[in-house]
């Protein structure tokens, strides 16, 4: 798991940033779907999902019968469907923009609508980084990807709850524990939490200077977000 370079903001990045909340929405759940095919399957996941949904859908009997139906006819190739629901329908991304060239009347009810795409640089944006995603989960498939969607759609409360997932179960003495402990603090830096930004970038520091103490690369990033967060 990489450290990741908060203060830097490349070209992808400023496009999410542009992305209005929307379209950020509909790029995250499609990069949610690609990640969902990719992580492995366990009873244990699927039992806790069962469990939040009848949570959540208590008062529903509907939705309690369709949770009941998942769990009775569930296996691997028809998870995907059942979390799309998918039906008989043409589905255009948010925030495309058609010019509108033929409207006729057939009848009281129908109607022919003749529309024609048109390219807008938010649209282009999106598609370039949703296809630069989809390239890294091909070759990541695991909870720290989902991490890294966190952070390029500004979720970092999320990203931060995940972190500490993961952190429960790793090994005292694993190196992901630095630049976790580092992201962290970065995380609390980038809301203004000085201190506890302090408290992880230490952490990250002391648990570096243990395991890897001939990294000077990363030795050298730690040491300069401390003291980003004094300054």
């Amino acid at each position: 798991m990489s450290i990741v370079p908060f203060s830097h903001i490349d070209d992808r990045e400023t496009s999410t940033i542009n992305l209005n909340q929307q379209q950020t929405s509909f790029m995250w759940y499609q990069l949610l779907i690609e990640i969902l095919k990719q992580m492995p399957l366990t009873n244990i996941s699927r039992n806790d999902l069962l469990h939040e949904c009848r949570i959540e859908y208590a008062d529903d009997k509907r939705e309690i019968d369709r949770i009941q139906e998942f769990s009775n006819t569930y296996n691997s190739d028809n998870v995907i469907q059942c979390y799309t629901k998918e039906e008989n329908e043409v589905s255009f991304t948010i925030g495309t923009i058609f010019e509108i060239n033929i409207v006729e009347e057939l009848s009281d009810t129908i109607w022919h609508v003749k529309l024609t795409l048109c390219d807008d640089d938010n649209d282009l944006n999106r598609i370039e980084l949703i296809d630069h995603l989809k390239c890294e989960i091909d070759h990541i498939s695991d909870i720290s990807f989902l991490v890294k969607i966190f952070i390029y759609i500004n979720e970092l409360g999320k990203a931060k709850d995940l972190y500490n997932l993961i952190l429960t179960d790793l090994p005292s003495d694993h190196r992901d524990r630095i630049s976790i402990k580092n992201n962290i603090g970065a995380i609390h830096f980038g809301n203004g939490q000085y201190c506890d930004a302090l408290k992880y970038y230490r952490q990250a520091l002391k648990i570096s200077r243990l395991l890897i103490p001939k990294d000077f690369i990363t030795l050298s990033t730690i040491l300069n977000n401390i003291e980003h967060a004094y300054n």
